[in-house]
């Protein structure tokens, strides 16, 4: 038997639905509202305190201040305090140097560097083809003056800057110590193109191909010598990239792609749990078949990171390739670069990753199938494809004989 609901009762009832969902309503409101409170609040406790310290400072320090190296400083301190070790604030010209670096250009004499216990610093690369190179230059020369600016008086990072800094056609004046012995050098800076994967035959045919890095010119470079190496006919490939700090993940799977068929290699794990393939621009889109015939090996070590982890964690995961070394960095942290309007920019992690078929590595590394340490130290300095001296090498090499 039907029952009739009377006009009322209905009324009543949409009455009763109304009132309930804005109530629900009005308590989702609420909530947004009072978490947007309670940030503006939060907010304006940090400026205040800001400009409490400013006023005092400007009321009291006995210097004129440099307005704009103070806004960058706060900015990197504010960079700073998130935690996150890779996370930096770049002002202007650091961002400019960085997106140079990315390109595979540079400006400068060709030359890295790092901080000697003496204070002075230290050369630990000379890069071919820079007028470093063409010089007497030679790794492990201290620098002790920079434009006849002593670099203890000057200061480490001043004096980088001073060396960085310059456009092409320029003079470098820089006092070289050498075995004990003082002498100044005069470079003229020059546009460089980093070479950063290069590659050459060793006997019984194998190719070996050293990856330092991965910025926008690698795939090209790392195609154009396992092309060569191919076709003078390699029975089987070492790929080195021991050292390797990593680089642009996109690069990295675009190398890739010219060993392996087309696929999804990697995904990143961002902070809100959403998890997606890295999508990387093909080198040939219409190869989706090329696939690396002949046996390969790759060489790891302690200062191979982040993008090199993910180039040998990858070979290892989707084909026979074996990892030789020992255990690796262990960075599987994903960084993202963002421009600000002034100038500058502002780097953050956003990100995990790591193969679609294994666990990430960061923090952890990837253990090689054959751990083998140099004899000279535990591979971290090697200087690669060092012949008999370089035991993972020969390592790569027997397994690669024995296929």
């Amino acid at each position: 038997m039907n029952k009739k609901i009377s006009l009322g009762v209905t009324m009543s009832l949409l009455a009763i639905t109304a009132a309930i969902t804005f109530i629900l309503t009005s308590r989702f409101s609420l909530q947004t509202y009072n978490e947007k409170v309670k940030d503006v609040v939060a907010m304006k406790d940090r400026y205040e305190r800001l400009d409490e310290l400013d006023t005092w400072v400007r009321q009291n320090f006995y210097l004129d201040i440099d307005e704009t190296q103070l806004m960058d400083s706060i900015l990197k301190g504010y960079v700073e305090g998130l935690d996150d070790d890779y996370a930096r604030y770049l002002n202007a010209d650091e961002y400019k140097d960085a997106l140079a670096n990315e390109s595979g250009t540079l400006v400068g004499i060709g030359i890295s560097v790092e901080r000697d216990k003496s204070g002075y610093i230290k050369i630990v690369e000379i890069m071919e083809e820079s007028p470093a190179k063409e010089s007497e230059l030679d790794i492990d020369d201290i620098i002790v003056s920079v434009n006849g600016n002593d670099i203890l008086t000057l200061g480490y990072s001043e004096s980088i800057d001073l060396i960085r800094k310059g456009k092409e056609g320029t003079s470098l004046k820089l006092t070289i110590r050498k075995n004990g012995a003082d002498k100044e050098y005069e470079f003229v800076r020059k546009s460089i193109n980093l070479v950063t994967a290069s590659g050459r035959m060793l006997d019984n045919n194998i190719g070996y191909i050293e990856i330092t890095n991965f910025n926008s010119t690698t795939s090209m470079q790392f195609k154009d010598a396992l092309d060569k190496l191919l076709d003078d006919g390699a029975k089987g490939i070492v790929f080195d990239v021991r050292n390797n700090p990593g680089g642009l993940v996109d690069i990295t799977l675009q190398c890739l792609d010219i060993l392996l068929p087309y696929g999804d290699y990697a995904s990143a794990t961002y902070g809100n749990g959403d998890t997606k393939i890295i999508d990387y621009p093909r080198m040939d889109k219409s190869d989706d078949d090329r696939k690396l015939d002949i046996p390969a090996v790759v060489l790891v070590n302690g200062k191979t990171a982040s993008a090199g982890e993910l180039f040998a964690a990858v070979l290892r995961d989707f084909s026979s390739t074996k990892l030789v070394g020992v255990k690796t960095f262990g960075k599987g942290i994903m960084q993202s670069t963002t421009a600000l309007d002034g100038g500058g920019a502002i780097t953050v992690t956003v990100a995990t990753y790591q193969t679609t078929k294994s666990d990430c590595y960061h923090g952890i590394g990837l253990s090689p199938d054959y751990e083998i340490a140099l004899p000279s130290d535990t591979g971290i300095n090697v200087q690669p494809g060092a012949s008999e001296e370089d035991t993972q090498l020969q390592k790569a090499l027997e397994l690669l004989l024995i296929k």
